[in-house]
Parts: C-alpha cells; structure tokens; sequence
C-alpha cells in the first residue's frame, strides 16, 4: 500500500452513466478505482471538465453493479493517449446532496 494514501484503494471495472451538474453534458465512463472518498473514472468523451464540477454518477442497466446515485466532485484529470484511442481519466471525492 502507498504510505501517502488515506484510504485503501481497490482496482474495479465497472460500467456507469455520469451527468455534470449544472452543465448539459452525459457520458458513459469506466470506474477503475474505488475507495471509501471517492474514485478514479475513465471518460468516454474527449473534453476537459470544468475546475470543481460535480459528476451525477450510477451504475449502467446490467452493469451488474448496485449503487445509488453518487455525487463526485472533480479533483483532477488528465488526457491519456494510447495506441488505439485517446481518453480522460478523472480522480474525485464523493460529496453530500446539497
């Protein structure tokens, strides 16, 4: 385990639908780490997310995944290239409902 790391962090591929608040955009993403503050998201969609906005994240039908509805604000992301396609990666925290 990383000693800089506050929470355990598990490696997962799960399939989900994210909304950005206050902004009209969808998408479909990968979630490919989970800890108990948040996760690491793989995009779907070329595009930089705004500094600070909050991602309306649920599992897809027949994921095989079960999860309300959670709110993630965005920490950071990057562009990644790679040898067939480009794609975002984001990192973020969970948050409380307004």
């Amino acid at each position: 385990m990383f000693e800089g790391r506050r929470n355990v962090r598990i490696k997962d591929n799960i399939r989900v639908r994210w909304q950005m608040e206050k902004h009209f955009m969808t998408g479909e993403g990968t979630i490919v780490e989970l800890s108990a503050h948040g996760l690491q998201l793989v995009l779907d969609k070329i595009f930089e997310p705004p500094q600070g906005c909050v991602f309306l994240i649920e599992p897809l039908i027949g994921a095989g995944e079960s999860f309300g509805p959670k709110r993630l604000k965005i920490v950071w992301f990057k562009k990644v290239t790679g040898k067939k396609k480009e794609f975002i990666k984001c990192g973020g925290e969970f948050v409380q409902e307004p």
